[in-house]
């Protein structure tokens, strides 16, 4: 077995499989995109606009907050009845953590 043995999908397939496991309930996915138009890759697969984040990669400071507001997403979402949410990077009480 070689290393790296992923394959090839296609975006379409990718959309597919996210469709799936949201009808089956307890999933959440988010997109966490650095130096694209992550907004525009997300929802190309199905990926709820609040459950996307974006950073630059020469900006640590970007690095570390996107970060950071992923562990909180993941914090609310841990703490929550469904495990499935569709604002990941919003905090209710305060408004967008991202």
């Amino acid at each position: 077995m070689e290393e790296n043995s992923s394959k090839n999908v296609s975006r379409s397939h990718i959309l597919e499989l996210i469709e799936q496991k949201k009808r089956e309930g307890n999933w959440t996915f988010t997109f966490l995109g650095c130096d694209i138009d992550a907004y525009v890759a997300a929802a190309s697969i199905g990926v709820s606009a609040n459950n996307v984040a974006f950073y630059q990669s020469v900006d640590a400071k970007s690095s570390l907050s996107s970060f950071n507001n992923l562990s909180l997403g993941t914090r609310r979402l841990r703490g929550s009845k469904t495990m499935s949410i569709d604002d990941f990077y919003s905090d209710d009480s305060k408004g967008k953590i991202n």
